[in-house]
């Protein structure tokens, strides 16, 4: 049994939230529901130049507006969320312990321990990798802790997804 103890910040857990969020969005709605938001907003933009006023300009100018209040209400939720759990931490630490089958996270606010298989996915960034156990739900394992056989390992045991 191996264990590793994992030390985080205010700005990696603030840079994993933007992250987990950007990605998901980008995902989640893919690229086409972005171009089409745009090309939204290029069309009522156009037809409010040319004077339309009627109710049809109101309702597709509305369609991005509540989208974008959609994104900001999702990264708002995670923000608090995370960066709350991050700060009732007295000790912003938090202990990793592994073997061939499973891995347990400790930290002073509980403990889970969870097959290896738990794990939908890793994403893998410059200073840290998040692991998702679901399209909500995700850790994040600060690089700087983790030493080459832990990331061997998570790596083998998971499907490691690198960034887009």
């Amino acid at each position: 049994m191996n264990e590793i103890k994992l030390h985080y910040s205010e700005a990696l857990v603030r840079e994993a939230v933007r992250t987990f969020v950007w990605r998901s969005v980008v995902r989640g709605l893919g690229v086409r529901v972005l171009v089409a938001c745009v090309v939204l907003v290029v069309c009522v933009a156009y037809r409010w130049a040319q004077g339309d006023r009627g109710w049809l300009v109101g309702v597709l100018a509305a369609t991005p507006v509540f989208m974008g209040l959609a994104l900001v209400a999702l990264y708002v939720a995670h923000y608090r969320n995370t960066v709350g759990r991050f700060r009732a931490m007295r000790v912003p630490e938090a202990t990793l312990t592994y073997t061939e089958d499973q891995f347990t996270l400790t930290s002073v606010l509980g403990s889970v321990t969870l097959p290896w298989s738990a794990i939908s996915e890793v994403w893998k960034y410059p200073r840290f990798w998040l692991i998702l156990f679901s399209r909500s739900g995700f850790s994040t394992l600060p690089l700087a802790d983790l030493d080459a056989e832990a990331q061997a390992l998570i790596a083998r045991k998971t499907t490691p997804i690198s960034p887009p």
